[in-house]
C-alpha cells in the first residue's frame, strides 16, 4: 500500500486527478450554489455596460483589470450561468494545490521524502478549512487568480535560473503581470523570489531580471495612479496602512491558524486540543532549530514569507478570527502554514508522522465540510428572499431587514438592488438593517409594543428618519410616505407593515 502511494506521489498527473476528485467532493456546494452578495454588482455592470465598464474600472476601488477581463470573457460566453463560474473557481483552486506540489518537488529536490512532502502540502492547502470563501464566493475570485499566476511566476523564474532560457524569463514576466493585475499580492513576488533563492544559497543579482521586474512594477504603479488617483486604492491609505493594528492582527492570524479557535464552543475544549496538537507537530522541528543552523535559516525565511503573505491585508479587519468573513485575506498565507506543518511533521519518526498526517487531514476535511455548509445555507436564504421579493406587488420598497450573511457566509448585503436591476424588475429597495442569519428561517418579528426583534432576541432601534442610524425600529417612526410599502422578512416570508 505504501509503495503504491509513493508511486502516486511521484506522478504529477495522478496527483492532479486525486486533488480534483477530493476537491469535487469537499466543495460539492460549488455545483449547486448560485451568485451571492457582491456577485450581482458585477453581473449588473456586465449587462449594463459590457466591456465599456473598463472605462470606469467596474466602479472597483481596487485596480485588478485582468481579473475583470477573465470574468467578462466568461460572462460573454455563459452570461449568468453560475455553475460555470463556480467550476472555474474550483479548478483554479485545484491547480494552485497542484502547482504548489510541483514547485515543492522542484525546490526540495534533495530532501528526504520530497514527493510526499509536496503531495501532502498541496493536499492540506486544498482542504484547509479557511479556503471556502476564496473557493465558493465568486467575488473573491481575484485571490485565487493572483496566487495561481504567482506560483507560475516563481516556478518559471527558477527554471530561468537553471536554464538561462529567455523563454522562461518571458513567461515569468507575463505571469508576474497577470498576478499583479488580478490582486495586489502580486507585488510581493519580487521579494518572495529572492528570499527563496537566499534560503537555497543561490541568491545572485542579475541585471536583466531586475530591470524587467522594475519596469513591470513601476509601470503598474503609474497606471494604478492614473486609474485610481492613488497608489493604494482599495479601502484607502488610512485603512491599508494602519500601523497601530498590525502587531495585533499578526497575532490574531497565528491564533486563527494554529489553534482553530473559531471552531471551539464555550468550553474551549477543541481550542485546547488543537493547541496541544500544534505543539506536538511543531515541537521537534523547533528543538532541531536550536542545533541546526540551516533549520534556523529556514525558519527565518518561513516567518518572513508569512509576514509578507499577509502584508497587503494586515491592517484590514480580522473578523475571520471568529467567522468566515474575510477568510480570503489569508489565502496566500495558507500556503506557508500548510507547508510548514507538513515539513514539521516530516521531522518526526515515520509512524508518528503518518499518524499526524492522517489526523490533520481528517480534522481539516471535517472542518472544511462544516464550513462549506454555511455557503449552501446562505444560498438557500438568498433564493427564498429574492424569489419572494420579486413577487411583491409594489416597486419602491423599504425593507426593514436584509440577510447579510449566514454564520459569515455572504448572502446579499448590498446585492439586492443590483439583482433587481440585473433582472430588470423595475423594483428598488432601501434596506435598514443587514442581518446575520444563523438558521434558514431567520429574520425579525413584530412585537406588540410596536417594535421589532430578531430571532435571537436582539432589539432593533430606529431614530434617524434619513436612515443613517438604526436604533429602536418602531412602527410609528418609519417613513411610510417615502415608499410604496414597508416590509420585514421573517421565516422565509415578507410581512407588510401597514401605515399607522
Amino acid at each position: 500500500m505504501q509503495r503504491y502511494l509513493c508511486q502516486i506521489f511521484e506522478k504529477k498527473f495522478a496527483v492532479l486527478i486525486v486533488f480534483s476528485l477530493i476537491c469535487s467532493i469537499i466543495y460539492d456546494e460549488a455545483f449547486s450554489i448560485g451568485f451571492l452578495s457582491d456577485d450581482y454588482g458585477f453581473l449588473w455592470q456586465a449587462k449594463e455596460f459590457g466591456w465599456s465598464a473598463f472605462e470606469h474600472n467596474f466602479n472597483d476601488p481596487f485596480y485588478i483589470p485582468f481579473s475583470h477581463v477573465i470574468a467578462m470573457s466568461l460572462y460573454s460566453l455563459v452570461v449568468d450561468n453560475a455553475l460555470i463560474f463556480h467550476v472555474l473557481q474550483l479548478i483554479i483552486h485545484v491547480l494552485i494545490g497542484w502547482q504548489l506540489y510541483l514547485f515543492l518537488k522542484e525546490y526540495l529536490n534533495k530532501s528526504n521524502g520530497v514527493a510526499k512532502i509536496a503531495f501532502i502540502s498541496g493536499l492540506l492547502f486544498l482542504i484547509f478549512p479557511y479556503q471556502t470563501e476564496a473557493v465558493l464566493w465568486l467575488s473573491s475570485k481575484s485571490y485565487g487568480y493572483s496566487l495561481f499566476f504567482g506560483l507560475l511566476c516563481v516556478r518559471q523564474f527558477f527554471k530561468y535560473y537553471d536554464s538561462k532560457k529567455s523563454s522562461n524569463l518571458l513567461l515569468c514576466s507575463i505571469f508576474l503581470i497577470c498576478s499583479i493585475t488580478t490582486k495586489e499580492f502580486g507585488y510581493l513576488l519580487p521579494v518572495i523570489i529572492p528570499l527563496l533563492f537566499w534560503n537555497k544559497k543561490k541568491l545572485s543579482f542579475e541585471f536583466i531580471p531586475i530591470f524587467i521586474f522594475s519596469i513591470i512594477i513601476i509601470s503598474s504603479l503609474v497606471i494604478r495612479w492614473i486609474v485610481l488617483s492613488d497608489w493604494i486604492g482599495g479601502y484607502g491609505t488610512s485603512v491599508h496602512i494602519n500601523l497601530s493594528v498590525m502587531a495585533w492582527h499578526y497575532l490574531a492570524y497565528i491564533v486563527k491558524f494554529f489553534t482553530h479557535i473559531r471552531y471551539s464552543d464555550d468550553s474551549m475544549i477543541f481550542f485546547y486540543c488543537m493547541s496541544v496538537l500544534t505543539v506536538i507537530s511543531f515541537g521537534p522541528l523547533l528543538f532541531s532549530m536550536i542545533k541546526e543552523r540551516q533549520l534556523r535559516k529556514n525558519g527565518l525565511v518561513t516567518v518572513c514569507l508569512f509576514i509578507l503573505s499577509l502584508l497587503p491585508v494586515i491592517s484590514l479587519e480580522i473578523s475571520s478570527l471568529n467567522s468566515i468573513e474575510s477568510d480570503r485575506y489569508s489565502y496566500w498565507a495558507s500556503i506557508i502554514v500548510c507547508t510548514s506543518l507538513v515539513v514539521a511533521i516530516n521531522k518526526l519518526p515515520k509512524k508518528q508522522s503518518n499518524i499526524l498526517t492522517i489526523l490533520w487531514s481528517i480534522i481539516f476535511i471535517s472542518l472544511t465540510y462544516v464550513t462549506a455548509q454555511n455557503w449552501d445555507k446562505a444560498n438557500q436564504v438568498k433564493e427564498i428572499f429574492l424569489n419572494n421579493l420579486e413577487r411583491l406587488p409594489e416597486n419602491n420598497l423599504l425593507i426593514i431587514n436584509t440577510p447579510d450573511n449566514f454564520n459569515g457566509a455572504y448572502i446579499l448585503r448590498n446585492g439586492v438592488n443590483d439583482y433587481l436591476k440585473f433582472k430588470e424588475t423595475g423594483k428598488r429597495t432601501t434596506q435598514i438593517d443587514f442581518q446575520t442569519f444563523t438558521n434558514v428561517n431567520g429574520g425579525i418579528t413584530f412585537l406588540e409594543n410596536n417594535s421589532f426583534k430578531d430571532n435571537n432576541g436582539a432589539s432593533y432601534y430606529y431614530k434617524n428618519p434619513k436612515l443613517q442610524s438604526l436604533r429602536n425600529i418602531e412602527k410609528d417612526a418609519l417613513p411610510f410616505n417615502m415608499y410604496d410599502a414597508v416590509y420585514y422578512f421573517n421565516d422565509g416570508k415578507f410581512f407588510k407593515i401597514e401605515k399607522p
